[in-house]
């Protein structure tokens, strides 16, 4: 089946082309027949929409017919003493499709897809892994992205948690030519980071699935914005094809300090004969992930209620994992003061 416009379209039958009307404003009218010799397969419809290809399945020859049986018949458009590289072996055809000026003709018995100009003239055989072609029953060309030749570009192998970036996505088509239509959609392409964060002192596998977008420029965006800091994979694929550069690594740093995020371990209760106790601090992003900024300072101080912002009480914690403070020469000096 082939469309010629919106309401018209081709239809092969055993023996016949058939151009019928979808609305039904036309009668169904034969506008080729092949005879009791020759038997009807794929038909592609040119680009002019003047003339069609069909494919004689009996003879293992393409013809080419014009839309309007008025102005002339049937000719044989390719066959097998074209010079495909078939090995001395006759070709074994059903189907055809025509895409940006291109004819596909797969060979199921050889298992190679043929390509040819619209003139007829031998272009390049694809090899097809044996078995994955067998018997091939509809062909269709689906809109051009090839993932194989695409790729992604990063800004920076480096962002910081919660930073937000749009990687920009250079999509190619099989002939290696940038994809400027507003296809394919989006959510045929995915992109996920796979990377290994700090989850309380354990390291934890975690996967993002990063959103794709197209803008009115028809740029292909991968939106990052990862929370969590670690070293990250980024797989892009279409349809489980990968792209040309995937994965490519990414670390995501942790952000500024945030004090509201930052916990202290601090006894609850200190004994009265208690001289000494030991305080840590896990500093933390405002994402929850731990940082190790050198500029962070961190300080204790004994105070109550109304003086807890008395600077003069202030002492820089050098030692963020075990902190001694000694609470009777600590408490006695502020007591002095």
């Amino acid at each position: 089946m082939a469309l010629i416009s919106d309401n018209e379209l081709l239809i092969t039958t055993s023996h016949t082309v058939v151009k019928v009307c979808m609305d039904g404003s036309c009668p169904s009218e034969i506008i080729a027949d092949a005879g009791y010799t020759e038997q009807f397969r794929g038909i592609a419809i040119l680009p002019n929409k003047v003339d069609f290809l069909v494919v004689g399945y009996t003879s293992d020859w393409i013809y080419k017919c014009p839309v309007n049986p008025n102005v002339g018949d049937c000719k044989i458009w390719a066959h097998s003493n074209t010079p495909f590289p078939t090995e001395g072996h006759p070709w074994s055809l059903t189907l055809i499709a025509i895409h940006d000026n291109i004819v596909y003709i797969p060979d199921y018995l050889w298992y190679k897809m043929y390509a040819m100009t619209l003139n007829g003239v031998f272009l390049t055989a694809l090899d097809i892994k044996m078995g994955a072609f067998d018997t091939p029953s509809a062909l269709a060309i689906r809109p051009g992205l090839f993932a194989p030749l695409s790729s992604v570009s990063l800004p920076s192998t480096s962002l910081t948690a919660g930073q937000a970036v749009n990687l920009l996505l250079d999509l190619r088509d099989g002939l290696n030519q940038p994809i400027t239509s507003p296809y394919p959609d989006p959510s045929r392409i995915s992109v996920i980071a796979i990377g290994e964060i700090d989850v309380n002192g354990e390291m934890r596998t975690v996967e993002f699935e990063l959103e794709v977008i197209a803008n009115e420029q028809i740029d292909y965006l991968a939106v990052v914005n990862i929370t969590s800091a670690g070293v990250f994979q980024v797989h892009m694929s279409e349809n489980g094809n990968s792209f040309k550069n995937s994965p490519i690594a990414l670390t995501v740093e942790p952000g500024a300090t945030a004090s509201e995020k930052t916990f202290a371990s601090v006894p609850s209760t200190i004994l009265e004969e208690t001289t000494e106790f030991i305080v840590s601090i896990d500093p933390r992003d405002n994402y929850g992930n731990p940082t190790n900024h050198d500029g962070d300072v961190f300080v204790y101080f004994w105070a109550d209620e109304d003086d807890k912002n008395d600077e003069g009480t202030k002492m820089i914690i050098e030692d963020r994992t075990a902190t001694t403070i000694n609470k009777i020469s600590e408490v006695s000096e502020r007591s002095e003061r």
